[in-house]
């Protein structure tokens, strides 16, 4: 909230206040450039990845030495702090979430289950930012670079567009199924976190009033409350079978090497 009103008032003050062409301020010629200058584009975008890489460090930092919301933790999600012997920092277990499918139980990076791998992931980002960009700050493009890409303030505008269009597919994504790096504490229940628990308050309910959850059938034949996934193991009924692998702290105490367990759910459960 504080970076987005600092952008906000100094987009106002460059509309209204600044300089209508920042050479002709006294520091102006620090930031001034024309799409054709190659070399100062590329600082520019050296020093954008910089700011970030930093940004991703102080993040990391922080859960270091203040702490972090972890969902996982014991009693329904807590807040600790990590030690740094075990964050994940191991390259090669945090490159297999990039080369993971999108699609099916992989997941892709949105399959990242622990707050360790969370920091780990941005520690190696802010060192890759920062390293890129000194790299482009001191470099200019390739040759064939130059000749691929269109230099022009239309053209730049339309490259950075579909990147954000990217990133914000992938955090919309993100925030719909990953209760890890989207604690359900403070952003809501995610889509398959919600409709489990919906399921799971209505086996409640009705199990306090004496039904037999365990036998209920629903009204397409497969258990109202808890049925069998296609692996055999016991999971909750109804609509909620697309969700059936869902993960959440408050659901995998009840499980059992079969699925969910159903003296856990009559004896373990409080109203």
């Amino acid at each position: 909230m504080i970076s987005s009103g600092d952008a906000s008032l100094g987009g106002l003050f460059h509309c209204l206040v600044g300089p209508a062409q920042l050479e002709d301020s006294a520091s102006g010629s620090v930031s001034f450039f024309t799409w054709q200058d190659r070399f100062r584009l590329t600082s520019i975008l050296g020093a954008h990845s910089s700011t970030l890489g930093i940004a991703s460090l102080l993040l990391a930092g922080t859960a270091l030495s203040n702490g972090a919301l972890d969902t996982w933790s014991c009693g329904g999600g807590n807040t600790r702090v990590l030690k740094f012997d075990a964050t994940t920092l191991n390259f090669f277990v945090l490159s297999r979430y990039i080369i993971r499918a999108p699609l099916g139980s992989e997941g892709w990076i949105i399959g990242v289950h622990s707050l360790e791998g969370v920091i780990g992931g941005h520690s190696w980002l802010g060192l890759f930012l920062i390293s890129g960009g000194f790299w482009h700050v001191a470099t200019q493009p390739f040759d064939a670079l130059m000749r691929a890409f269109t230099w022009s303030g239309e053209a730049i505008l339309g490259y950075s567009l579909s990147t954000l269009s990217l990133c914000s597919f992938t955090a919309a994504v993100l925030a719909w199924y990953n209760d890890t790096a989207y604690p359900s504490e403070m952003c809501g229940p995610t889509g398959p976190e919600a409709s489990q628990a919906q399921t799971f308050t209505f086996l409640l309910r009705d199990q306090h009033f004496g039904l037999d959850v365990l036998s209920a059938q629903g009204p397409t034949a497969p258990g109202k409350y808890l049925t069998r996934a296609p692996t055999g193991e016991v999971i909750f009924g109804g609509e909620t079978m697309r969700f059936w692998s869902m993960q959440g702290g408050w659901v995998e105490p009840l499980r059992a090497s079969s699925g969910l367990d159903i003296t856990k759910i009559t004896l373990d459960s409080q109203s």
